[in-house]
């Protein structure tokens, strides 16, 4: 609607609650920045709405019928505005916690050299996720996020020649299990997958990771590959933003109803970058270095 206003000299009012470091943090931030907008927190302690001990009745309350963890989540947001707290049911609220509190979302500069992988999650109508991560040692420098949709390979191979991601040396590229299906509306007349048009543009080699069977398997097992994987991850924090808040974002479901969590991660926004990062994390393996050989001259010895 922004065009009618901008045409009818109109305005608009934006009241809401923020469930972590969401689009509504980013509208608030950019808001602050603009001379021509008004942006306020106002936290329940702050306003005459309630009082100190109705504050803490309710915390209390919360704590008492949803636990510790999840009753202050939910006291913090509805109540206190919270930012900086984790979304509610966030799979991956501890490790990136952690990341920030321990620096390890800063500057992380590409290193000439040493081979940057590629993980995607792909898609045309939803988004298509690329982060660019070297292996350093045993941890993993993240420097690198790309996403849009409504674009072929074509665009996305053109992103990866172009500007500052020109220079950086490929070593693989890790794509989900619907990269090797088949595509009809490919060029040429043989049909082929993803990866093999992938290949074909110069985005190779592609390992294609396999399949998530059910929910079950995902929730045990692939989501906690990433939990081991993100501690040992630094983050660019200027180039890796959007990613960044991908992860602190993805989250269960959430019944409003009931203030249960379901048991299937939530589709939105969030989606594309935490799948993207879960493909990499089940479908990359540390292969060490082979022992030296025994030099000849020591078995003389």
């Amino acid at each position: 609607i922004q065009p009618i206003l901008e045409e009818n000299g109109g305005w608009a009012l934006f009241i809401t609650s923020s469930r972590g470091n969401n689009h509504a943090v980013k509208t608030y931030l950019a808001g602050k920045t603009d001379p021509e907008w008004f942006a306020e927190i106002l936290r329940a302690d702050q306003t005459n709405v309630f009082s100190a001990e109705q504050l803490e009745r309710i915390e209390r309350e919360m704590i008492g019928q949803f636990g510790p963890e999840l009753g202050r989540t939910i006291f913090n947001h509805e109540y206190m505005c919270s930012i900086e707290g984790a979304v509610l049911g966030a799979y991956y609220a501890r490790q990136m916690e952690d990341a920030r509190r321990t620096g390890r979302i800063t500057k992380v500069p590409h290193r000439p050299g040493i081979e940057v992988f590629t993980t995607w999650d792909l898609g045309v109508d939803d988004s298509t996720s690329i982060w660019f991560i070297q292996p350093i040692g045993q941890s993993f420098n993240v420097i690198d996020y790309y996403e849009n949709t409504g674009y072929g390979l074509e665009h996305y191979a053109r992103i990866m020649r172009e500007g500052h991601r020109a220079e950086y040396l490929y070593g693989g590229h890790f794509m989900p299990h619907d990269a090797s299906s088949r595509e009809i509306s490919g060029p040429g007349e043989i049909a082929k997958g993803v990866d093999e048009l992938a290949e074909d543009l110069g985005i190779r080699p592609v390992t294609v990771v396999k399949r998530v069977k059910n929910v079950d398997i995902l929730v045990r097992v692939h989501i906690p590959a990433v939990r081991n994987l993100l501690p040992l991850c630094y983050f660019d924090e200027e180039r890796c933003a959007l990613g960044i808040s991908a992860l602190e974002g993805y989250q269960s479901e959430f019944n409003e109803k009931s203030k249960v969590l379901g048991q299937r991660p939530l589709h939105n926004w969030c989606s594309h970058g935490a799948d993207s990062m879960r493909t990499f994390a089940v479908g990359y393996e540390y292969i060490p270095a082979p022992p030296p050989r025994e030099s000849k001259i020591m078995k003389m010895l």
